[in-house]
């Protein structure tokens, strides 16, 4: 009689155990179910233009957020930067990356040996340059500790380490001195060497003020890499000493985009150096990436006339070739 009662009880556990057993893998089950299904509607979310720029604006300010872009890039960027950081991560383009595209469309070439990203920012342009195959180096040249670290963070998520070289120095005329450098909170893209202490048309004197020390872009001609390369140029204004320090770059007549803004050109007190630093250049031609179809004879005067038609409150990125 003690043995069928054992036997019974053994038996009404071991169901028990079994359909605890059951209950529990259904639960997993719904819960994994769950995971996927939240996955994979949050990422058909994030397919939506309107979602993305949703999620930017209500993400929490100064944190880390990862842009998925169209070719397969990851940037890492900071949810406070407005205009880089935003518009990579709701558009799914690598900031500016197009004036790289039409830059090769319109001089019909394939690739290049090296890209000098000056101003590299969080690396938009040279990550993108090099992984698209257009390059096969870069060196990237950022000045402002956060957005190198940044840069620095894009080059290993993309696996590009062997690729890029990354250099936390703003490049001027004069290498191995100190220049002050404002700090913009809210377009990380507009930090820029101070050169003027004046009130300016965007509050700048208002702006927290670091130090960075300066390379000229000369310490990094090589004869046999540079001859095959394009200058990428974007410092808020400060192209004219960047170009004043380039003059092995300038003499062998490589390709330069700039960004060319009459205003930050004359706050630095360079629009001048600019211009001087360009004068006996050989170069041919001057293209608006802005307006492609206007096509420039390479002078000075041509670069003047540019200048004047922009006003201060407007910009452009030329094509020097």
């Amino acid at each position: 009689m003690r043995f069928f009662k054992r036997t019974f009880k053994w038996l009404k556990s071991s169901r028990k155990h079994k359909l605890l057993s059951l209950a529990l893998k259904i639960k997993w089950t719904i819960k994994f179910l769950t995971l996927d299904t939240t996955s994979f509607f949050i990422a058909k979310i994030l397919n939506i233009r309107f979602f993305r720029h949703s999620l930017f604006l209500s993400f929490p300010k100064n944190n880390y957020m990862v842009a998925n872009t169209e070719n397969s890039l990851k940037i890492i960027l900071n949810s406070s930067d407005l205009v880089i950081g935003k518009h990579t991560f709701i558009d799914k383009k690598a900031y500016d990356s197009h004036f790289v595209d039409l830059a090769f469309r319109v001089l019909k070439k394939s690739n290049i040996n090296l890209i000098y990203d000056i101003g590299a920012n969080i690396g938009t342009i040279g990550i993108y340059a090099v992984h698209q195959g257009l390059a096969k180096e870069c060196l990237a040249f950022e000045p402002e500790p956060n957005n190198f670290k940044l840069l620095r963070a894009n080059v290993l998520i993309n696996s590009l380490e062997e690729k890029i070289k990354c250099f936390n120095y703003a490049l001027s005329d004069r290498a191995d001195e100190t220049l002050d450098f404002e700090l913009d909170t809210i377009n990380h893209g507009e930090h820029r060497v101070r050169k003027n202490w004046s009130e300016g048309k965007y509050n700048e004197l208002s702006r927290e003020v670091i130090k960075v020390s300066t390379k000229t872009l000369n310490n990094y001609f090589d004869k046999k890499k540079s001859i095959n390369s394009l200058i990428f140029m974007d410092t808020q204004g400060f192209e004219g000493y960047v170009l004043s320090g380039a003059s092995l770059f300038i003499d062998n007549s490589i390709l330069i985009i700039s960004e060319f803004w009459p205003y930050g050109l004359k706050r630095s007190g360079c629009f001048e150096k600019f211009l001087l630093s360009l004068d006996n250049a050989k170069y041919e031609s001057i293209i608006d990436l802005e307006n492609r179809d206007r096509v420039y004879p390479f002078n000075k005067q041509t670069i003047i006339d540019i200048a004047n038609k922009l006003g201060e409150d407007s910009m452009t990125n030329l094509l020097i070739i």
